[in-house]
């Protein structure tokens, strides 16, 4: 066996076990439905903090009452502090920079759904679906 064809054998073997599994870790393309005291949020946010913080935050954007986490992105199995958010439009224009307004918007949930969360969830791979309900 030639040295090229010797290296290119090596190669085969060492990367078939990565091209068998997949590339990276198996994500949980989550969804479902986020509530605060029986009705939908209008727009926010939900972020799954790893207990690893190694390991990326993943995060969705909450629109009329969903939300959907991007396959790409999605979470992976395993414990979570969960972290959501509403904004709320707060009725004052701001200036956007492109010679036209925005208006501007305000996190409206208690802390302890966001900065000072007590939501934990654990994430299982065979999940697909997992709504939220939060009250006052």
């Amino acid at each position: 066996m030639t040295r090229l064809a010797r290296g290119s054998f090596v190669a085969l073997v060492l990367l078939a076990p990565i091209a068998l599994t997949g590339c990276g870790p198996t994500r949980v393309p989550l969804q479902g439905s986020v509530t605060y005291d029986g009705k939908p949020i209008e727009s926010g946010t939900v972020v799954f903090v790893p207990e690893d913080p190694k390991i990326a935050k993943p995060g969705a954007v909450i629109t009329n009452g969903k939300y959907a986490f991007e396959p790409a992105t999605a979470p992976t199995p395993g414990k979570y502090k969960v972290q959501i958010t509403r904004n709320e439009k707060t009725g004052v224009k701001k200036p956007n920079g492109l010679g036209g307004t925005t208006e501007e918007t305000k996190q409206t949930l208690p802390e302890k759904y966001n900065t000072k969360s007590e939501l934990t969830y654990e994430v299982k791979a065979d999940e697909k679906t997992k709504d939220f309900a939060l009250t006052k």
